[in-house]
């Protein structure tokens, strides 16, 4: 294996350092399927070899072709395993337009027009001591209907069987502290639904050890709360809205340690951040929307709200805010603007890049791209970034006992709503664990991974945990989390590779042990967690991405050579994507993203034993996309476009020793949806059907899931249309059987197992019984 894997990454570094363009020098102009033949169908006659000379004759499972599109051309690589080579393949009594390769045993149809054509032969593979013969191979020549929107509308409903699964929980937003003045701290730990939803406070009190839960205090915006510390010791955040039928706006949130009470201010105004910070003037500033501010005096609780002129910064946007005693200032990536307090008179300040804003002990610190600022009384200074105290706390925690040091490992929620945190305050020599419980709401499920005992792992959205789907026993068992959002698994062997986001981090799962990282109940030595912490399951890997590229792992696949494939895309820092190789055995990995400075890596498939990967693209600069080919034994790449100006080459999937399958709708014309089947070995497009609806929405702009075209174990494709209509395609005529649809929710993912068809929609997981 390490051999292997050093002779990928040196094919890495070559690739790398030699320019290449999207060109395939072994590219063949599609003319219906097989490579150009001057010939006349006229001159061609089956080859019927003199098989006087005896040798041993032995009959092989061939595929049956019962049905073949008119005026298509399809074909089909025969395989036939045997102890010895095949030297040639020939047909007995077929019509001349089926023919077959005699060295490569590439089976061609070129189908006339004329429907209900029937067929009959048989398929010889002859080596040096045998003759290998398939059974008789009949069919018809069938019209394939390229427009079935209307079977589509006329689908009937399905009965979705609805099971349960442990992906309820409650997802813990912020955790803020209050002083109790007298060097102990109370802990405020804010849990919601999801973003905007519910938000249930746990009250934990350091000096009296006791627990609180005060529940329905508001929505929030942000996956952080931001909050800030008065002079007078109270903790003030904000929430948006008591309920969706409040119309109220922001609320603000007044925690005072001393009883453990919360008090509400109702504000009138919204804001999608809620950037809020105590000024030196003892008010508190909070961002309003349409460009106001809001300030609360915390001596006379009342507010007052100042309306920003001679601006472009749109408050609703601010990243921050920040005051001191005559000005507050409100930044946005864009803009820095200042408020006089005394006269409400507002300044645009400074107009840049990246700007950041935050509060120190008697001003606030600006940063830009470049550059570092002082600010105070409305002047900026520039300053030197290297003479920055980092512990130049901001003027509301400067007088603050040190806090207390927190282990928060078991603040996740189990499904049944059990959570706790360990707390050891200043002058304390141990840890104090503090067990609550809080209400539950079912989560989204996200995303499904068949295993190789027919069970099914789950995540749940957005990075809420992982639970085990038993489809035997019907029974879920809830796993853990991970510090991530999953967008790829792949099992190999006992273990399961999980990827995703940011920057491609990949986590390994072994399924017969106890999942153990970010789990509730774990107990970790010391009380500190280290989530590379190479003994705790799923074990942490490395982040993929930053060596090949990408911010986002899309997909993953096993190669012949015993690699671990990962394609992905660059969402954050550029355009483009990139792919890496991972060893399973010694976690040595490597990453190539010069071939994809333009291409995304959204969806891979293998064919020929997993000798061919294929990766399908997404191209950041609107030009054609294409299919990207890796011969991992001859490690090579070959880049193929199978439509013109399509910036997409959509999903894909392997459907037998050769072919992968597409589905993509085109990104120029949105009427039309394409099926192609393409050979990975010989790089031709055996066809191209057009659909004359837009099928897949946003199949190349948005990989809603991984497994948007699925393989049963009969060979059949199964895919959802607009994600709620399940139909059935056949890999090799690409006829689509419409089979029902699964009501108005849209289909998250799914896995087909022993005949069963398991899906995700919402909060919910499904089965479907296939005929």
């Amino acid at each position: 294996m390490g051999t292997l894997f050093k002779q990928i990454l040196a094919l890495f570094i070559l690739l790398a350092l030699s320019a290449c363009d999207n060109s395939n020098p072994n590219e063949v102009e599609y003319t219906g399927g097989a490579k150009k033949d001057n010939t006349k169908n006229d001159d061609k006659k089956d080859v019927k070899k003199d098989t006087t000379a005896k040798k041993d004759t032995i009959t092989f499972n061939a595929p049956e072709f019962k049905t073949l599109p008119t005026s298509g051309v399809r074909t089909y690589q025969i395989s036939i395993d045997a102890s010895e080579d095949i030297t040639s393949y020939y047909l007995q009594d077929a019509p001349k337009w089926i023919s077959i390769e005699p060295k490569t045993g590439l089976l061609i149809f070129k189908v006339p027009s004329k429907s209900d054509e029937s067929y009959s032969f048989e398929i010889i593979g002859e080596s040096a001591n045998h003759l290998y013969t398939s059974q008789k191979i009949s069919g018809v020549s069938k019209d394939i209907n390229t427009n079935i929107e209307k079977e589509l509308n006329d689908a009937p409903d399905l009965t979705l069987n609805e099971i349960e699964t442990k992906s309820s929980n409650a997802f813990l937003n912020s955790l803020m502290i209050a002083p109790n003045g007298d060097d102990t701290w109370d802990y405020l730990l804010a849990y919601n639904e999801d973003l905007k939803k519910n938000v249930e406070l746990v009250v934990i009190d350091g000096k009296t050890k006791s627990v609180k839960n005060i529940k329905n205090i508001g929505m929030f915006y942000t996956p952080q709360v931001a909050s800030t510390i008065g002079k007078d010791g109270r903790v003030y955040f904000v929430t948006n809205k008591l309920s969706k039928r409040d119309s109220s706006g922001q609320v603000l949130n007044i925690y005072n340690p001393l009883d453990n009470n919360m008090t509400q201010v109702q504000l009138g105004e919204e804001s999608n951040l809620n950037p809020i910070t105590l000024g030196l003037d003892n008010n508190i500033y909070i961002s309003g929307l349409h460009s106001k501010l809001i300030s609360f005096n915390t001596d006379t609780n009342t507010t007052k709200t100042i309306t920003i002129t001679n601006s472009d910064i749109n408050t609703s946007n601010a990243s921050a805010v920040c005051a001191d005693e005559n000005y507050a200032y409100l930044a946005s990536s864009k803009y820095l603007v200042s408020i006089n307090t005394t006269n409400d008179t507002t300044q645009e300040l400074k107009k840049s890049t990246n700007l950041t804003l935050r509060s120190v002990q008697d001003g606030c610190l600006v940063s830009d791209a470049s550059k570092v600022y002082y600010l105070k009384n409305n002047v900026l200074s520039e300053i030197n970034s290297n003479d920055i105290n980092e512990n130049n706390t901001s003027y509301s925690t400067s007088l603050l006992p040190t806090r207390p040091e927190l282990f928060t490992n078991g603040a996740s929620v189990t499904p049944d709503g059990k959570a706790h945190i360990k707390v050891k305050q200043q002058g304390e020599s141990t840890f104090t664990r503090y067990d609550y419980t809080l209400d539950v709401y079912p989560q989204e499920v996200n995303r499904l991974t068949k295993l190789k005992n027919g069970n099914i792992l789950a995540s749940v959205k957005p990075s809420r945990g992982f639970f085990l789907f038993d489809t035997t026993q019907k029974t879920s068992t809830y796993l853990g989390k991970l510090d991530i959002a999953d967008y790829t698994s792949l099992q190999v062997g006992d273990s399961v590779f999980i990827s995703g986001y940011p920057n491609g981090i990949t986590y390994q799962y072994y399924l017969s042990n106890e999942w153990t990282q970010k789990s509730n109940e774990y107990e970790s030595k010391n009380d500190v967690l280290d989530t590379n912490d190479s003994s705790l399951n799923p074990r942490f890997v490395d982040q993929l991405g930053k060596e090949a590229g990408f911010d986002i792992a899309y997909d993953s696949v096993l190669g012949s050579d015993g690699l671990i494939y990962t394609g992905g895309a660059k969402v954050i820092n550029g355009k483009g994507g990139g792919l890496s190789t991972l060893s399973s055995q010694t976690n040595a990995h490597a990453g190539l993203n010069e071939l994809f400075k333009s291409l995304e890596i959204r969806y891979m498939a293998t064919s020929k034993d997993k000798r061919y990967i294929t990766m399908s693209t997404y191209n950041t600069d609107a030009k054609t996309a294409s299919l990207n080919i890796l011969d991992t034994k001859e490690g090579k790449f070959e880049f193929s476009q199978p439509f013109d100006n399509n910036i997409s080459t959509g999903a894909i999937v392997g459907v037998d020793s050769d072919f992968i399958l597409g589905f993509v709708s085109d990104e120029k014309d949105v009427g039309k949806t394409y099926i192609y089947r393409f050979n990975a070995k010989n790089k031709l497009y055996d066809t191209k059907l057009v659909l004359e609806s837009r099928f897949a929405e946003n199949t190349s702009k948005d990989p809603k899931f991984s497994n948007l075209l699925v393989k049963a174990d009969d060979g059949m494709i199964y895919t959802f249309l607009n994600y709620r209509t399940l139909v059935k395609i056949d890999p090799f005529t690409l006829e689509i059987t419409p089979i029902g649809k699964v009501g108005t929710r849209d289909v998250d993912d799914f896995v087909i197992i022993d005949n069963v068809i398991y899906l995700s929609g919402g909060k919910k997981l499904y089965t479907i019984k296939l005929n």
